[in-house]
C-alpha cells in the first residue's frame, strides 16, 4: 500500500477469525480484529423487520381511520416500535461501506420522528387520563351524595371510568383534536414511516447481498495507537 508521499505500509489481510484463518475472501462474513462487522444472514433478518415496520405502520394508519378496529391501533404501534428497534438491530452486521449523507438525513427523519411522536402520543394520553380520573371521581362523589336508596348501589368502576372516558373526548371541540399532541403524534409517525416507506420501493429487494469489504487500520497515529509503520 502507497501513499502520497510514496511510503510503503504492509497490509496484514490475514485478520482473524474463528477458525484462525482469514474472511477476506468469504462473500458471506466479515470477521476481523476479533469483531464481526458482515453477516449476510443478518441482511435478511434486516430485511424481514424492515417488512414489519412498513406493514404495521399501514395497519396503524388503518386502525386509526377505521373506528370499529381503533382498539388494535396502539398494538399495531407497539409492532412498529418493536420492529424498529430490531431493524436496527440488525444492520449494525450488514456494514459494507458505510451510508450516504441522504440516508443518514433520512434515517434522523425515521428516529426523530418515532422517538418525538412517541413522547407526544404519552403525554396526551396523561392529560386525557387526568381528566377522565378528574370526572369519574366527581361523578363518583354525585352517587355517595345522593339519597341512601342509591348509596346502595353498586358501582361498576370501569363502566364509570369509560363513560367518563368517552365524556371527555366528546366535550373536546374542533380546534382541540385538530391542534393537539395527539395530532402532532400522527404526522410526526408518518413522517418516520414514509421514510421506510420509501426505501422499501427504492432499494434492491431481490435479496443478492455480500459482505464485499474489509476493514483495515489507517496509517496515522491515534488515541487507540501508533498505526503508521503496518497496517492490521
Amino acid at each position: 500500500m502507497s501513499t502520497s508521499d510514496n511510503s510503503t505500509y504492509v497490509i496484514d489481510w490475514n485478520g482473524h477469525s474463528e477458525d484462525g484463518g482469514s474472511t477476506l475472501f468469504d462473500p458471506y462474513l466479515t470477521y476481523s480484529f476479533d469483531k464481526y462487522s458482515c453477516m449476510v444472514e443478518f441482511y435478511f433478518a434486516h430485511l424481514v423487520f424492515n417488512y414489519f415496520v412498513f406493514l404495521s405502520g399501514i395497519a396503524c394508519f388503518i386502525t386509526r381511520i377505521w373506528v370499529r378496529y381503533i382498539h388494535f391501533h396502539k398494538w399495531f404501534g407497539r409492532i412498529y416500535i418493536l420492529s424498529m428497534l430490531w431493524s436496527t438491530s440488525t444492520s449494525l452486521l450488514i456494514n459494507n461501506t458505510g451510508l450516504p449523507l441522504a440516508t443518514l438525513i433520512s434515517f434522523a427523519a425515521v428516529m426523530g420522528g418515532l422517538t418525538i411522536g412517541w413522547i407526544a402520543i404519552l403525554v396526551y394520553k396523561l392529560g386525557v387520563d387526568n381528566k377522565v380520573m378528574a370526572e369519574a371521581q366527581e361523578r363518583l362523589m354525585n352517587v355517595t351524595n345522593t339519597k341512601d336508596d342509591a348509596k346502595n348501589q353498586k358501582v361498576n368502576l370501569s363502566e364509570l371510568l369509560e363513560e367518563s372516558k368517552q365524556h371527555v373526548l366528546s366535550s373536546m371541540s374542533w380546534k382541540d383534536r385538530f391542534i393537539s399532541l395527539k395530532t402532532v403524534h400522527g404526522v410526526l409517525f408518518f413522517v418516520s414511516w414514509f421514510q421506510i416507506a420509501g426505501r422499501m420501493f427504492a432499494s434492491d429487494q431481490s435479496g443478492n447481498f455480500d459482505c464485499y469489504t474489509y476493514p483495515v487500520y489507517k496509517p496515522i497515529v491515534t488515541t487507540e495507537g501508533d498505526f503508521t509503520d503496518t497496517v492490521t
